[in-house]
């Protein structure tokens, strides 16, 4: 199927909070479950901006399960640096440093994201595209291909 052929066995799914990987990515890991890949997914913060962090990681582990993600594929970070919010500014570092614990200890094929947009505009998500670019940018500076291949999601205004 395209879906294994693009990313390979174990992509790696990387979103800024709960509910961003049903709301924005929903229909890629639909495509994946059928496809048979090991999605893992990434959520660098617990969607805390509003006291609801428990909350909604229970709601993320619930979604990803009906994604046919498994818990043990489902990392989900509480972070000083990658705190939940429309004023919190994430560091690229913060966030590259994240993803790249998360693809090696993975073993990731492929790294999925937002693309530049965010999506929705939010911060948070522009900063996680921006981290995960870092990711391919000292193999880019070298003029070798990417450890790994990077998608983004397309935003579309």
């Amino acid at each position: 199927p395209a879906a294994r052929r693009a990313l390979g066995a174990r992509p790696l799914l990387v979103v800024s909070h709960p509910d961003d990987e049903a709301m924005f990515f929903a229909p890629l890991l639909t495509a994946c479950r059928e496809a048979r890949l090991r999605v893992g997914v990434l959520c660098l913060s617990t969607g805390d901006a509003l006291g609801r962090g428990e909350e909604r990681k229970a709601e993320l582990l619930e979604s990803c399960a009906s994604l046919g993600i498994a818990p043990e594929d489902v990392t989900i970070l509480d972070d000083e640096a990658l705190r939940d919010g429309m004023q919190e500014r994430w560091l690229a570092a913060a966030v590259e440093a994240a993803a790249r614990d998360a693809t090696r200890r993975r073993r990731a094929t492929s790294v999925v994201t937002f693309d530049r947009g965010g999506a929705s505009g939010h911060p948070n998500h522009k900063a996680t595209w921006r981290g995960v670019v870092e990711l391919a940018r000292p193999a880019a500076r070298r003029g070798d291909p990417p450890p790994l291949s990077v998608w983004a999601l397309r935003t579309l205004r």
